[in-house]
């Protein structure tokens, strides 16, 4: 959920390999710095209903988010509240889809066009989600499990086996095509996965968003902002949320700031290697 900061071009590239084939997603080689991201390409609605690139999303703009577990959130106004989880106070109005947006508090990521293997998943709905092989993406199974379940993300969660149809946040290259179903716009309750394969590409974004619940819609599938840990990555960025309602914007997006997230974000992956090493 962090990255290192970079100064390339603010564009995002995506090629397949030579020859790309429907593959196990484990296959896929691990961020080369531990960062979790979408590639920036991919497309975030905004309130005024116009689709950008997630590459070109600034601070203040207001995108589309869902809460936890993929529940559609109202936007935070005078007349609707957000409790602490990011679900609506008792006895406010809730917002309609057209209503369900939130402010960007920070963007981790400078633009760059760092290399990356990319876990392209596409559903029977038609959407198409690019990100590294340990984002986090709301999913369960959409039928009865044939094999062993993989393993679920580190969300506090039980085992996948103990609740097969419950909605799990599941690594990208946990996701298993034809069994597995994400939440979309389109079908919320749940879209089939039909094509899970690892293609090459430049540029890895994220934003994170003033709803409390961490979650946002990107190329219109429900999705962490974060990845490897939900929980830990969203409390983090508390910080960056109050920041946003008491400090400049431009002090929030300058150089020193994001350096600093990055280096934050370094000594935790150092941190979470020591403890995977020492085990």
């Amino acid at each position: 959920f962090f990255d290192k900061y970079v100064t390339a071009a603010p564009t995002a590239t995506m090629s397949p390999t030579s020859s790309p084939t429907t593959i196990s997603p484990t296959t896929a080689a691990p961020s080369s710095d531990g960062s979790n991201c979408f590639h920036g390409d991919s497309l975030v609605e905004l309130a005024s209903g116009e689709s950008r690139p997630i590459s070109s999303i600034r601070i203040g703009d207001r995108v589309r988010v869902t809460v936890e577990r993929g529940d559609t959130a109202p936007i935070p106004t005078e007349n609707t509240r957000l409790s602490r989880e990011g679900h609506p106070t008792p006895h406010s109005p809730v917002g309609g889809p057209s209503s369900v947006y939130a402010a960007v508090v920070f963007v981790p990521h400078a633009p760059n066009q760092r290399p990356e293997d990319f876990v392209e998943i596409q559903t029977q709905g038609g959407h198409t989600l690019r990100v590294t092989r340990e984002h986090l993406i709301p999913a369960r199974l959409c039928d009865r499990l044939r094999e062993s379940p993989p393993a679920s993300g580190d969300d506090g969660n039980p085992p996948l086996a103990s609740r097969p149809h419950a909605i799990h946040l599941m690594r990208a290259e946990d996701i298993r095509e034809r069994d597995m179903c994400v939440s979309t716009m389109t079908k919320p309750s749940g879209d089939r996965v039909t094509s899970v394969r690892v293609q090459k590409g430049k540029g890895v974004y994220t934003i994170v968003t003033e709803d409390p619940s961490g979650y946002v819609v990107v190329d219109g599938v429900r999705a962490s902002s974060f990845g490897v840990n939900h929980f830990w990555a969203n409390a983090y960025y508390d910080l960056h949320r109050a920041g946003f309602r008491w400090l400049p914007r431009s002090l929030l997006g300058c150089k020193a700031v994001v350096s600093f997230n990055n280096l934050v974000g370094a000594m935790v992956l150092a941190a979470r290697n020591a403890v995977v090493a020492y085990r």
